[in-house]
């Protein structure tokens, strides 16, 4: 399905295991071809970015808000306001759906806010529209670099 050049990295910071489980299989059920890298916490994500040269940076980040240590909220923020990471996509993957923390997101630069169902079928189905919008997005920005 994927006309990926080649899987996109993508960075998973998540801390709960079952959550990262769930999104890795309805990923894979999309089509689209991924490289995922999991973090347990916000503090082990960043301290990986800030040893790692530009072209081993993620395509994308998919991002928990609610993690013990440095929160999403944190990370979305330190990340928006440095260079290279800015223009890395910031996608807000939480069960929150309260308004405070969707448009604080959305204030610190996130690229997407998606709420997580309860319902795997549900979290299956906007993890297949995430896939298929964000592959081509950066395989057309890929393309654009060539």
């Amino acid at each position: 399905m994927s006309s990926n050049l080649q899987p996109l990295k993508l960075w998973m910071v998540e801390d709960s295991k079952e959550d990262f489980v769930a999104a890795r299989r309805g990923l894979k059920a999309s089509g689209y071809s991924f490289h995922i890298e999991h973090f347990e916490s916000g503090d082990r994500a960043m301290q990986t970015l800030q040893g790692l040269p530009e072209p081993e940076l993620p395509d994308l980040v998919l991002l928990d808000l609610n993690m013990p240590g440095t929160d999403g909220r944190d990370i979305l923020q330190e990340l928006k306001q440095t260079s290279p990471f800015k223009r890395i996509p910031i996608i807000i993957l939480s069960t929150s759906s309260s308004p405070q923390d969707i448009d604080l997101c959305y204030q610190y630069g996130a690229n997407s806010y998606m709420v997580k169902p309860v319902d795997f079928m549900a979290f299956k189905k906007i993890l297949a529209i995430f896939a298929a919008y964000w592959s081509i997005v950066i395989d057309t920005r890929r393309l654009t670099y060539l």
